[in-house]
């Protein structure tokens, strides 16, 4: 799930965190990498600007977050992706 895809939505993703950091333990990922359909879905072909996550993770973090993964910015990239061509995988109708 991408919380933070547009400045409109980032608010609703800090309620979003804000919640979960009360209830379990969260993992802030900057990792999204729009692949193979995702460029037919307007909202999900692009990823994370810097400012969306470190907003996410400023956020987090004023809330006094402590128990949680905060995955590095730099880690958003293709080369992070396994190698994966689909196979096996059915579409759905």
């Amino acid at each position: 799930m991408e919380l933070a895809y547009n400045l409109s939505n980032r608010h609703e993703s800090m309620a979003i965190v804000k919640w979960l950091w009360k209830n379990i333990q969260v993992s802030l990922m900057s990792q999204y990498t729009p692949m193979y359909k995702a460029c037919e879905h307007k909202k999900i072909n692009r990823r994370l600007t810097t400012f969306e996550y470190e907003s996410m993770v400023d956020y987090a973090l004023s809330l006094g977050l402590e128990n949680a993964y905060i995955q590095e910015r730099r880690s958003a990239s293709e080369e992070y992706v396994p190698d994966f061509n689909g196979a096996g995988v059915q579409e759905s109708d």
